[in-house]
């Protein structure tokens, strides 16, 4: 049933009243929360007690006065009105005039309309002898109030969520004996003193630095008190109280930097420090520039490195997001090369562990071309070393370009013959790449007197190919002197094996071989030949 217009007002006039009702209190506070005074002999002493009513109603209080010898302490007004937002005053009188040496103790109880504290005392100190007295101010001015300090009003901007602050609070001894301060408290871990403890002489004084941290959102506010041989350690009793807000922001930007080609990953920056997030959730975007690697760890930590053989200039650009919030921050990269070696290559021929007969023809060693990672020009360096008692170096070139060295160059020693090693040193920029294999050499006996047990064929008498250059056609005649396995293969100036064109046995006698290499490029390429058991290597070349 749908209710009356003015019932709908009415109810909605009760609701609002009681939501009023409900926010709507007296708030009780009174500065100082202790007196202690010395009262030496036939002495009379006024202070003032002021009752604040922070709240939005009006406050009513009464007082009732407690002393352990009567008529020493005496209050006015005992009762009393404070409306909101105001403040009354009670005046203290202490006499001492009838009191022996020594401490004497009150107590100020009052009860009051508000609810969350209806009971509250003040408790009352006079010393006829001496004593210590501790009493705090915020050592700057202004900056705190005499309950104690808001945070919101003296910090310039947000309290950010992690953030730091600290604030000098000046702490005197006014008593007349020396006071120990053991300790100064807090009821929560939000804030730390330094120095934590100390002595004063009466009459002196120090700053202790409050450190405050901002550890979660919203409100974050303390109690502090102390820990002392003062009668009453409560009147190091304040408040500090401050809101802490969530913020998304820059932090310190990553600045320009440089790495080197192929080094391990390099730390760039903690991102949680590049955007500053206090409640988390942020989505990190990463996007790096051709020729950079990035790598983000589970702690937000930036790794970046370069890609294999890869130097340059390049970026990376970065995003953080929370909600609809973008942060971008963009930083260079310089890449800067080290020289790489050469690609591993092999050597073609003669081949490892291969048996060669020269007789003064061409014969050549080859070795596959590589290439250079950086791009720099690739020279070689063939050394040959002859085995025996003694190894020989017989042969170290200078750098040279072809990949390739005729073997009739070597024969400086006609007693040359036995078990080399031949290595091959590629060098590209500043660093080398080597490649090595071994071979048996013997001359014929028209060019070296072997020993008398050792006959080798001729190798000419073996082989012969013609003509030299050719164009397209090639011919091969193989004349073994015993049966045997024979091969003929076309191989590439880079190693690879084109053509195999003969693999089978055949016994003595003279064998003729027409190839058509009409489909293959013009330039240089090897034959290799076995025959008797021998590896035969010649240099062909083909021009169209």
């Amino acid at each position: 049933m749908k209710l009356p217009r003015y019932l709908l007002f009415i109810l909605t006039v009760i609701v609002l009243c009681r939501v009023d009702l409900v926010s709507a209190h007296p708030d009780f506070d009174v500065h100082p929360r202790t007196i202690e005074n010395a009262l030496p002999g036939n002495s009379v002493k006024q202070d003032t007690l002021r009752i604040d009513n922070v709240g939005n109603e009006e406050l009513t209080w009464e007082l009732e006065v407690e002393a352990d010898v009567a008529d020493w302490l005496t209050a006015s007004p005992l009762e009393g009105r404070v409306g909101a937002g105001g403040f009354g005053l009670v005046i203290v009188h202490q006499d001492g005039r009838e009191l022996d040496p020594g401490h004497y103790y009150g107590n100020f109880h009052f009860t009051s309309n508000d609810q969350t504290k209806p009971f509250y005392d003040v408790p009352v100190a006079g010393h006829t002898t001496t004593f210590p007295r501790i009493e705090a101010t915020w050592a700057i001015p202004q900056q705190g109030e005499w309950w104690g300090l808001d945070m919101d009003k003296i910090i310039q901007g947000p309290i950010e969520l992690g953030q730091t602050y600290s604030f000098a609070l000046n702490i005197r001894n006014r008593g007349t004996a020396s006071l120990d301060c053991d300790t100064i408290l807090c009821n929560n871990a939000y804030f730390t003193f330094s120095p934590g403890n100390f002595d004063l002489d009466p009459g002196g004084s120090r700053n202790v630095t409050v450190t405050f941290q901002a550890r979660e959102i919203g409100g974050n506010s303390g109690a502090i008190s102390s820990q002392s041989n003062a009668w009453d350690p409560r009147e190091l009793n304040f408040r500090i109280t401050g809101t802490v807000v969530p913020v998304f922001r820059m932090g310190s930007r990553i600045p320009d930097t440089t790495i080197f080609e192929d080094d391990a990953e390099l730390l760039v920056a903690d991102l949680d420090t590049v955007f500053y997030a206090s409640d988390g959730n942020t989505e990190m975007t990463i996007t790096p520039s051709a020729g950079l690697l990035t790598r983000l760890a589970r702690n937000n930590e930036l790794f970046i490195h370069s890609r294999a053989n890869w130097f340059g200039s390049a970026s990376v650009v970065l995003q953080a997001r929370l909600g609809d919030s973008l942060l971008v921050d963009t930083f260079a990269v310089q890449v800067t090369p080290t020289p790489d070696a050469p690609a591993p290559f092999d050597l073609i021929s003669p081949s490892d562990a291969e048996t060669l007969y020269y007789d003064g023809g061409d014969s050549l060693f080859v070795w596959q071309a590589t290439t250079d990672p950086d791009l720099d020009t690739v020279y070689y360096q063939l050394e040959v070393i002859q085995h025996g008692t003694v190894d020989s170096l017989i042969l170290l070139t200078s750098f040279i370009l072809p990949n390739s060295w005729n073997l009739s160059e070597i024969y400086l020693n006609p007693e040359l013959y036995g078990e080399f090693t031949w290595t091959v040193w590629a060098k590209g920029g500043g660093s080398l790449q080597p490649a090595w294999s071994t071979f048996t050499f013997f001359m014929t006996q028209d060019r070296l007197a072997v020993k008398p047990e050792f006959k080798p064929p001729v190798a000419q008498e073996l082989v012969s190919i013609f003509p030299t250059p050719f164009n397209g056609k090639l011919s091969v005649i193989l004349r073994p002197t015993t049966s045997g396995l024979c091969k003929v293969e076309l191989i590439g100036m880079d190693g690879r094996t084109l053509g195999l064109y003969l693999n089978e046995e055949l016994t003595a006698g003279v064998y003729r071989y027409d190839l058509d290499l009409s489909d293959y490029a013009s330039g240089s390429y090897l034959m290799r030949l076995q025959v008797d058991g021998a590896s035969i290597s010649r240099l062909v070349n083909f021009v169209r």
